[in-house]
């Protein structure tokens, strides 16, 4: 799978986090008067780069990809905030949607 070959969250710099999480505001919706201030981003981009680091910024967009697909993922809402409690179940729909993935992969 391409997203998993591009750099890790744990080595990517701020600038490079923020890009992502641009594209995933847009992919979601979330209004620009309502997207993270900077110190809110900080903290996000430690929370991610501690719990998300072996994963990479590509799989980051995959998951939220498959999210606004309908994919793997309980139905969230966001009501124009990003919280760290969607993040989480949106990566937790994408651990599922890996697993499923390494599974028929051994078939």
């Amino acid at each position: 799978m391409e997203a998993m070959k591009s750099k890790k969250i744990e080595d990517a710099t701020d600038t490079e986090l923020a890009s992502k999480f641009g594209i995933i505001y847009f992919m979601i919706g979330l209004r620009p008067q309502h997207t993270p201030t900077v110190q809110e981003s900080k903290t996000l981009f430690t929370y991610v780069r501690a719990t998300y680091k072996q994963r990479t910024l590509d799989e980051l967009v995959l998951a939220f990809k498959n999210y606004i697909e309908g994919m793997y993922c309980e139905d969230v809402k966001f009501y124009d905030q990003f919280t760290l409690q969607s993040l989480n179940s949106i990566m937790n729909g994408y651990r599922k949607y890996l697993i499923e993935l390494n599974s028929k992969l051994r078939e």
